[in-house]
């Protein structure tokens, strides 16, 4: 069958492009647009849809560019920050830089950095640095909705048309098609972006009293749902399962909750037989297929990289040069933490849990000081609680999927950087020595 688009599929882009200059220009006066202009352009990548972007190199252009604004608005301090969460995440940047120049392929290594590393680099410091307030993360939120909105409709339209867009896979017997989109490929790709993505929605739509506001949140939750559901992934049932776990244990109403959430997941799970039958070989364990066991695998061989070279690993963005030489199996981990340990070693998984033990300390702290001022900005609230749900679920479904690059641990990490230097709770409890810091 042939390839289609959605209505006006070209005339969005545009529209997404025309937008990305306009937060470009725009940010010289208001700074809260570049963090926005940054996240569509690591994820919408224009030049993979303009071919005269491509050739100007807009994206180093766009970080020279953010070079300047840093120099110029005097936020050269702000990078030196003393937070905890920063301090980890320097710290990982630098682990990952210094694991290049003793690679397994020192040039593969380096260009995987260059491409897709510098550009996570990138985004966080755009965000500690041109977020200045809660009001500004947001906004960046509803810029991320958008986007991920965005990565939904192609899937989701070719799903229900039942045509193909640039890629299509065939998982389980039943000879059900799952159909991707052009930037995220692979039904795993789309079902872990749709996940991670919920909480935003959900949380936004418990904080907004506007009508507009969470019919938004709302179109953006069923979208999520769909995209999961038309991906097929397994991985995407777990971390749906989770969301529901989280969602329960932080809703007021548990009972209606628990109501509410039941009858999604029986209509979920029951809208195709054949759907229940390949999510349910998740729990096959040793008994199960190549797709589900090379996660363990992926896991072993990233242990078994990091007892080779226990310092650095085999170097960023070098797991699969490793794997075919060492293990004759040339592919990604498809597991976060064994693409963690074989490509930066202990180094690098020093860091990585430092940075997520400190993200986690400090949302812990906050909630403890929100329970002593019931009268807190409830947005405060809201951006912890999101940080709490995405963290926990990419945590999770990390077991699926390697994720070492994924733009949402550094837009989280900003994000709680920025909470922390601007919220208004940071003094409760000064006089028990209890501030944070």
């Amino acid at each position: 069958m042939e390839m289609t688009f959605p209505p006006f599929y070209a005339q969005i882009k545009l529209c997404i492009l025309i937008l990305t200059f306009f937060f470009i220009i725009f940010s010289v006066v208001k700074e809260k647009y570049l963090p926005m202009a940054c996240l569509i352009i690591m994820s919408f990548m224009p030049g993979t849809h303009f071919e005269f972007i491509a050739k100007i190199r807009f994206q180093l252009l766009f970080t020279l560019f953010v070079a300047i604004m840093i120099v110029a608005k005097n936020k050269i301090a702000i990078i030196q920050n003393i937070n905890p969460i920063h301090k980890m995440l320097m710290l990982f940047f630098l682990v990952m830089f210094i694991s290049v120049f003793q690679a397994f392929s020192m040039s593969a290594s380096w260009d995987y950095f260059y491409r897709i590393g510098t550009q996570v680099i990138v985004f966080y410091l755009i965000i500690i640095c041109f977020c200045n307030d809660k009001e500004d993360i947001r906004a960046l939120l509803y810029c991320y909705l958008f986007i991920m909105v965005w990565h939904a409709h192609l899937p989701i339209y070719n799903y229900l048309t039942g045509t193909y867009s640039f890629g299509h896979e065939r998982l389980g017997t039943g000879g059900i098609y799952h159909h991707v989109g052009e930037i995220l490929s692979g039904h795993v790709a789309i079902a872990n972006a749709m996940t991670e993505a919920l909480p935003v929605a959900y949380f936004l739509f418990l904080y907004e009293k506007k009508i507009l506001m969470k019919i938004i949140c709302i179109i953006a939750i069923v979208l999520f749902l769909l995209g999961i559901f038309a991906s097929g992934s397994r991985g995407g049932v777990i971390g749906l399962a989770v969301c529901s776990f989280l969602f329960f244990y932080k809703a007021k109403r548990k009972a209606l909750a628990g109501i509410i959430g039941f009858v999604l997941l029986v209509v979920f799970l029951g809208l195709n037989p054949q759907y229940l039958n390949w999510y349910s070989s998740i729990l096959d364990g040793a008994g199960a297929d190549v797709s589900a066991s090379s996660r363990i695998t992926g896991l072993r061989h990233g242990i078994e990289m990091c007892i080779r070279r226990p310092i650095l690993g085999v170097g960023i963005g070098c797991y699969a040069y490793a794997r075919s030489a060492w293990f004759g199996w040339n592919i990604w981990a498809h597991n976060h933490y064994g693409e963690l340990a074989g490509e930066l070693g202990l180094a690098g998984l020093v860091a990585w849990v430092g940075f997520i033990v400190a993200c986690f300390k400090m949302i812990s702290r906050y909630q403890v000081k929100i329970q002593m001022r019931p009268d807190i900005d409830s947005l405060c609230k809201t951006i912890l609680d999101i940080c709490w749900c995405v963290l926990i679920v990419r945590l999770i479904i990390g077991m699926t999927t390697h994720s070492l690059f994924s733009f949402i641990w550094y837009m989280i990490g900003g994000m709680l950087v920025v909470v922390n230097r601007c919220s208004d709770i940071r003094g409760v409890g000064h006089q028990q020595g209890d501030t944070i810091h």
